[in-house]
């Protein structure tokens, strides 16, 4: 999927150097020819990080939610032992539903960051 938003690039960052061009021109301060500094290429890679950053969302669903659930963890948001519906109870962006949390929480249990303990009745 990334590979094939990549390629609609080219004609995007053409684009766009021809309107940054265009406004150069317009405020007198680029020559007739389209130059090099018409294109920035922080634009690319800003738009290439800005793209990744929104596939893994969908792409690693379980991830995401380990980040944003690790945050909480160090920022000491949670109580210590917590439960899933703890982190759900508090309805944090992209960890409202159960099946994010849990995903997220199975992440983190994976790499050692929490431990699941059966609940007592």
């Amino acid at each position: 999927m990334l590979r094939s938003h990549f390629a609609k690039y080219t004609k995007l960052l053409t684009a766009l150097t021809l309107v940054f061009h265009a406004l150069e021109l317009a405020d007198g301060r680029a020559l007739e020819a389209v130059g090099k500094d018409s294109i920035d290429q922080a634009w690319a890679r800003y738009l290439e990080k800005h793209a990744r950053r929104i596939y893994q969302i969908a792409l690693s669903p379980g991830e995401t939610s380990a980040q944003l659930i690790a945050e909480k963890i160090r920022k000491q948001q949670l109580p210590n032992p917590f439960s899933v519906r703890d982190v759900q109870r508090r309805q944090w962006t992209g960890l409202r539903a159960k099946i994010d949390v849990s995903a997220g929480l199975e992440v983190l249990e994976e790499c050692n960051w929490v431990r699941s303990e059966a609940s007592t009745p």
